[in-house]
């Protein structure tokens, strides 16, 4: 869905995390996921944005 991107950079937004623990510590061993990711390709200069709710 995402092209390879050289130069760039992103941003994950984990809205499931609880205050007081460290956020993504492990985003991938959850029952479900709930996490809003941006990633910016500088050379295409695309936005591209996804959102994952379970």
């Amino acid at each position: 869905m995402i092209p390879d991107i050289e130069l760039g950079s992103y941003r994950l937004i984990d809205r499931q995390a609880e205050e007081g623990i460290a956020a993504g510590a492990d985003i991938l061993h959850r029952s479900s996921f709930n996490f809003t990711l941006g990633i910016y390709d500088t050379d295409a200069e695309r936005l591209y944005f996804c959102e994952m709710d379970t």
